[in-house]
């Protein structure tokens, strides 16, 4: 996968741009018009992009897919938001799955301790998925500090 962002993945600064989301759609009314997700780009131009080349075969996913990230935080809270997009080839991109990260919480679902800044490792799963990426299209993992 290639990055748009320093070649370094320790020393990448998650953006927090509180406009990040705005594509999300009218969630929770599946079925309905504007139920949907809407063009993923304009919450992609905010975020730090990891994009596979063009498939050459169909890559299916089922269930839960799980994102580890390494964080190293000077505030004892915040997010991250960890969208799965497919990328087609001939225009729109169309978010595939998504989750939020409280990162005032640990992987059980405590808060962490006051002094809860520094460097850690954290776990995002994903909501559950069945999806086919087709041929041509690309996988994109978009992660930002806000949605």
């Amino acid at each position: 996968m290639t990055a748009d962002a320093p070649l370094d993945p320790e020393e990448i600064d998650l953006p927090v741009d509180l406009s990040i989301g705005s594509a999300a759609g009218d969630t929770g009314y599946f079925g309905r018009p504007g139920g949907l997700p809407l063009d993923q780009e304009v919450d992609d131009a905010g975020s730090i992009l990891f994009e596979t080349e063009p498939l050459t075969e169909a890559i299916e996913i089922l269930g839960a897919a799980r994102l580890r990230l390494v964080v190293d935080m000077d505030l004892p809270d915040g997010q991250v938001a960890a969208r799965l997009n497919d990328v087609p080839p001939e225009g729109e991109v169309h978010r595939v799955t998504y989750a939020v990260r409280d990162l005032a919480l640990d992987d059980t679902g405590q808060p962490v301790t006051a002094n809860g800044g520094g460097r850690r490792v954290v776990e995002i799963a994903l909501a559950n998925t069945a999806y086919r990426f087709a041929p041509g299209h690309r996988i994109r993992l978009a992660i930002s500090g806000a949605y």
